[in-house]
């Protein structure tokens, strides 16, 4: 929760988002989630990372699950394409419902992406 309090102090420091996009790699699920929930107060300067760790197949499934939860939050027009990508190169069907979450949270971009 030490974390969660220097993100608030300091939402948009390198450090911060370091911290955060760590805590969602490691730590319990509930611990996860408390960063997960941190990463929207982030915006751009999570996207990068966030990115990275879903493309990452052979990574955590956890960690992909909570950052594509996360980029559904960010709601960026840069994530939709990693999302519909990772939905149709995974197996896992709890990586798939987080993804078609996070699209059905971004809405219409998303919509319209996925009739091309």
């Amino acid at each position: 929760m030490a974390v969660s309090a220097f993100n608030e102090f300091l939402p948009n420091s390198a450090a911060a988002t370091g911290a955060t996009i760590a805590g969602l790699c490691t730590g319990d699920f509930h611990d996860r989630w408390d960063q997960a929930r941190q990463v929207a107060h982030l915006g751009e300067a999570a996207l990068a990372d966030l990115l990275a760790i879903l493309k990452d197949e052979d990574g955590d499934w956890e960690a992909r699950w909570f950052a594509a939860r996360a980029l559904g939050e960010l709601n960026h027009p840069q994530v939709v394409p990693a999302l519909i990508a990772t939905f149709a190169a995974t197996t896992d069907d709890d990586l798939r419902q987080a993804v078609a979450a996070a699209l059905t949270q971004i809405g219409p971009p998303a919509i319209a992406a996925l009739g091309t």
